[in-house]
């Protein structure tokens, strides 16, 4: 109990709340915040821990799967024993989905959930007996009181679609055009071939993204904005293409100099629009050589900067926090969750848990 509420309270002074006030309002409404802590077989095994921020109450679940995702009312994530998605619950255990389903065949499913955890979109792809791939949309809330079918796609030999992100606002959603097969690219996901697909009442449209698309790279978006990460031509470094997405104007932020990563990736965007963070990995010949440090760019004067130590793990920005003086990010393959002062590089280990949101009952 004693170190469930420490965790608790280390989070709770490590949220972006915007006061005391609003802190204490929080927890009123009993609040759970999420981790995930990886098991000793892999990213296959883990156990779901959810704190209650009130009282330092934790509860906890073995689960087994992979993309994991919270919303509101629980975890979504897929069960790779079962071939289902299931929905792991502060009250109960892991439970069949009760909407995000698939049918015999093979279906693959893929989902993604809003920031604010009310709105979750899923894809259900499957084979036809002539071979091609047909994609189905849906968006509902994280109830399941209202499901809509926002879009059929295909039939396509080995091509599929997934989503990749809500915009701010919450009016479009930002889709890949997939190829069934392709190799994954560790330790971060590079996108492709992205497209829009705009929410109304009377249904979606799909809406063509500025700049050439085909751009095999790292994306973020958020604030109106999309961040590409493309590898510099004279260097071991990447340029930060910022572009608009209203206008389609576009700028680039030069890379940072004489430095030699591997990958980049895991961009997060600023509410406000004018600072992003990612992180730079160096692999190594063996597991044990990964290193990984965390990049702000600044982007209204054009300039990024490494402001973090390294970590033995790919890093993943989860949000700007303390207004915007630090950054919490995870370390993921088991490695916690972290807070970095953005003024002096200063790290601090928040849990030994990944962090994967916050539930508040109403």
């Amino acid at each position: 109990m004693k170190t469930a509420l420490l965790i608790a309270l280390i989070w709770a002074l490590a949220t972006p709340a915007a006061s005391q006030d609003l802190l204490q309002a929080q927890l009123q409404r009993r609040s759970w915040d999420g981790f995930l802590r990886a098991g000793e077989d892999g990213a296959s095994e883990a156990e779901l821990i959810f704190v209650n921020l009130l009282t330092g109450e934790t509860r906890s679940s073995a689960i087994r799967g992979e993309r994991f995702a919270l919303a509101a009312n629980g975890l979504i994530y897929y069960d790779s024993d079962e071939g289902i998605a299931k929905l792991a619950k502060v009250e109960g255990g892991p439970r069949p989905h009760p909407f995000i389903k698939t049918a015999a065949g093979g279906q693959r499913v893929d989902w993604l959930v809003s920031a604010d955890g009310q709105g979750v979109v899923w894809t259900v792809t499957g084979q036809l007996d002539g071979g091609g791939l047909l994609t189905s949309v849906f968006l509902a809330d994280a109830a399941g009181s209202e499901i809509r079918e926002l879009l059929t796609y295909g039939p396509r030999d080995g091509i599929q679609l997934a989503p990749v992100a809500f915009s701010a606002d919450g009016g479009a959603i930002y889709m890949e055009v997939q190829t069934v097969g392709a190799p994954e690219t560790a330790p971060y996901t590079r996108r492709s071939g992205l497209f829009a697909l705009a929410l109304s009442e009377a249904g979606a449209q799909t809406r063509a993204l500025p700049v050439d698309q085909s751009c095999y790279c790292a994306v973020g978006f958020n604030a109106g904005l999309m961040l590409r990460l493309l590898p510099a031509s004279q260097s071991h470094g990447w340029e930060l293409e910022v572009i608009e997405l209203a206008t389609g104007d576009s700028r680039r932020i030069p890379a940072i100099e004489d430095i030699n990563y591997d990958a980049a990736g895991n961009i997060l965007v600023s509410p406000d629009g004018t600072r992003a963070a990612y992180a730079l990995t160096r692999l190594g010949d063996a597991e044990a050589d990964l290193h990984s440090v965390i990049v702000l760019a600044d982007l209204e004067q054009g300039r990024q900067a490494i402001v973090s130590g390294s970590l033995p793990y790919p890093l993943k920005p989860l949000h700007f926090t303390e207004e915007g003086r630090a950054l919490v990010f995870v370390a993921e393959n088991g490695g916690g969750t972290w807070k970095l002062d953005l003024a002096d590089g200063r790290l601090l280990q928040l849990a030994e848990a990944a962090y994967l949101g916050r539930l508040t009952d109403s």
